[in-house]
């Protein structure tokens, strides 16, 4: 159930999300799964199941959800203000940023490949 908006740990509340707020974030920021999988580490497949509904531990969640918001995407629960859950642009988001995947292949052409 990957629909839980709030998991409380060790007494501290961690914000969730759901499979729709992921997918709805991956198109936000222009990500596919597997751009995704390189910036949480979290494999694309996990990432999948999560979107289509599968459970998954909380840490991966967490993984997750922590890629997006540094990417600049910010998560709405479904508490704050009734409207139910989301997700926008943060403030600080610009142009997607290339994976690091994609930094180290272009480190490797040749100058006159660029």
């Amino acid at each position: 159930m990957s629909d839980l908006l709030a998991h409380t740990t060790f007494g501290i509340a961690v914000a969730m999300l759901t499979g729709r707020q992921l997918r709805a974030a991956r198109a936000l920021l222009n990500w596919s799964r597997k751009r995704l999988a390189d910036e949480s580490d979290v494999p694309a497949v996990t990432i999948q199941g999560f979107e289509a509904g599968a459970n998954s531990k909380l840490d991966t969640v967490i993984r997750l959800r922590r890629a997006c918001e540094l990417a600049g995407v910010a998560f709405i629960d479904a508490e704050h203000g009734g409207v139910g859950e989301g997700v926008r642009v943060g403030t600080g988001l610009k142009e997607p940023e290339k994976s690091k995947k994609e930094t180290r292949r272009r480190r490797r052409l040749p100058r006159s490949k660029r």
